[in-house]
């Protein structure tokens, strides 16, 4: 943790103090700008408004964009110790209303393109909450702009504590219901701190922010913010990625695979200046070594991966920069640790336990357990969900992993993922790595599809290239060869795309609805 900062507002009353001059945040859609001192000043008129209508520790909810907005309420909830809770502005109104209901929001910040959901949904699940709207149309709901602009400029006396629970994170539900991971003000700045130890060396620089703030990737934000850098906030567009990268000499930017290859797959991309970039860092997945080639081709050997989870406040191991060897010349282990996700950082510990809770051997699979600072207060009001994830101290992540004699990690797949077929578990990821390796393949994803004599059959449904067909003979050539006859897929699909969820992971479970569907498959390949 950050000595002397006992909650996350604290690191904008720091560089109000040091830097009250400097530019602090960009709002690249709704172009504002503010100093730190402006910002500092907001943070405390949008606390005081909030506590107008919030009892102490009371749930504020945002369906927002990233925006300067979102930004400046993670520091004013702090300072008015209350609780966030960041909502994908993607959901539903059925789904917006499962976390406003389960959370008992008091009050929700959106703007005019999601109010009508959100209307909606505090109808349905709390209807004493205050809606404020963003840049709202005249009489279209309290403004939120007028209200922070009429509220008192001081210091607000409820402010939170290290251990006081800062935001509530929802998972997106991919098991059943979400529940809100309880992220405290120590596990952020514990989180940052390794970022900044590992990703932000001292000296002045511009971060564009692009993940929003309901993803716990928001964690770097707030360690750009404790270097002092320049945040430039901007919902994801790749073309207005690559444009804000050169306006504002950007040179540090965070994003998931998925991104990197939208923003690699812009027409005309070599007109586009980054040549300001210090780190590319990425995390969520692996990335593909055709992808990793194009990155660095294009900016540079300065990618750096992180894994993590929201229960974890995300960073636990980093592959740094000078660990991305991806030359003609790298060696076949080389090439093996592109896809690890490095070492544990300074600030966790993590371990590969087997079914029995006894650390393995090295090369040896197991689940991944992670202990140190960031690991959460637990889930909200869901004490069986706790215990069950946290066990002696350690987090248990439901990632099946390995690591070798050096340490560097490697998530082999989700527990949950695990196909079991004709007997024998096959971990999807290590087949996705065979398909995506292949040239002309775009995307691939594997799942188990439920048969009747196999229990399940390996399914792998596979984008291409635009333009490309590749044959299925050529996937199967390099299953074959890399790959026991029981983990090559029996059966292989084609899509123009796979179902993604709002951060750009597969998402696996409408993939196996999908296929279940269509009926079950004839293996086309026996055993």
């Amino acid at each position: 943790m950050t000595a002397g900062f006992h909650n996350l507002a604290d690191i904008v009353r720091k560089r109000a103090r040091t830097d009250p001059d400097n530019e602090a945040l960009i709002d690249a859609i709704r172009e504002v700008s503010f100093s730190w001192g402006e910002l500092d000043r907001r943070r405390r008129q949008v606390a005081n408004l909030l506590r107008s209508t919030c009892e102490p520790s009371a749930r504020v909810a945002t369906v927002l964009p990233i925006c300067s907005v979102a930004a400046e309420l993670v520091f004013a909830t702090a300072s008015a110790g209350l609780i966030l809770v960041p909502v994908n502005e993607r959901l539903t109104a059925h789904e917006l209303a499962f976390v406003f209901g389960d959370a008992e929001v008091a009050a929700v910040i959106t703007n005019a393109d999601h109010i009508a959901a959100v209307r909606e949904a505090v109808a349905t699940a709390s209807p004493d909450a205050v809606i404020y709207v963003v840049d709202a149309p005249a009489g279209d709901g309290l403004s939120y702009d007028a209200a922070v602009a009429a509220s008192y400029d001081r210091e607000p006396i409820d402010q939170a504590d290290v251990d006081d629970v800062a935001m509530l994170i929802y998972t997106s539900g991919t098991t059943g219901r979400p529940k809100g991971v309880m992220l405290t003000h120590g596990n952020f700045l514990s989180s940052a701190n390794n970022y900044l130890m590992e990703s932000f060396a001292p000296g002045d620089g511009t971060y564009l922010a692009c993940v929003p703030f309901s993803h716990v990737g928001c964690v770097v934000h707030l360690a750009a913010a404790m270097r002092g850098l320049t945040l430039v906030v901007t919902p994801f567009t790749p073309d207005r990625i690559l444009t804000l990268i050169e306006r504002h000499r950007v040179t540090h930017i965070a994003m998931v695979p998925t991104m990197i290859a939208l923003v690699l797959n812009v027409e005309d991309i070599d007109r586009y200046d980054c040549s300001s970039l210090r780190r590319v860092l990425y995390a969520a997945a692996p990335m593909p070594l055709p992808l990793l080639r194009r990155a660095i081709a294009k900016f540079g050997p300065i990618l750096e991966q992180f894994y993590g989870l929201t229960e974890s406040t995300g960073l636990v191991t980093i592959l740094r920069s000078d660990e991305h060897a991806v030359d003609d010349d790298a060696t076949a282990a080389t090439l093996s640790r592109l896809a690890s996700c490095g070492k544990e950082v300074t600030g966790a510990w993590v371990d590969v336990l087997d079914t029995d809770g006894h650390p393995v051997a090295p090369g040896e699979r197991g689940e991944i357990v992670i202990r140190g600072p960031g690991v959460m207060a637990g889930y909200w009001r869901n004490e069986l969900a706790t215990a069950a994830t946290i066990k002696a101290g350690w987090l248990h992540s439901g990632d099946v992993g390995s690591r070798d004699a050096d340490g560097f990690l490697t998530i082999v797949d989700r527990l949950k993922d695990v196909i079991i077929t004709g007997g024998s578990n096959v971990y999807p990821k290590e087949v996705e790595l065979v398909l995506q390796l292949v040239d002309g393949v775009s995307e691939a994803s594997v799942v188990g599809v439920a048969h009747d004599v196999w229990g399940e059959i390996v399914t792998a449904v596979v984008v291409c290239e635009s333009g490309r067909e590749v044959p299925e003979e050529m996937l199967m050539t390099a299953c074959q060869a890399e790959l026991a006859p029981y983990k090559q897929p029996r059966v292989i699909r084609y899509a123009d795309a796979l179902p993604k969820n709002a951060m750009g992971k597969v998402d696996k479970v409408a993939l196996r609805a999908d296929l279940a569907a269509a009926g079950q498959p004839e293996p086309a390949r026996s055993q």
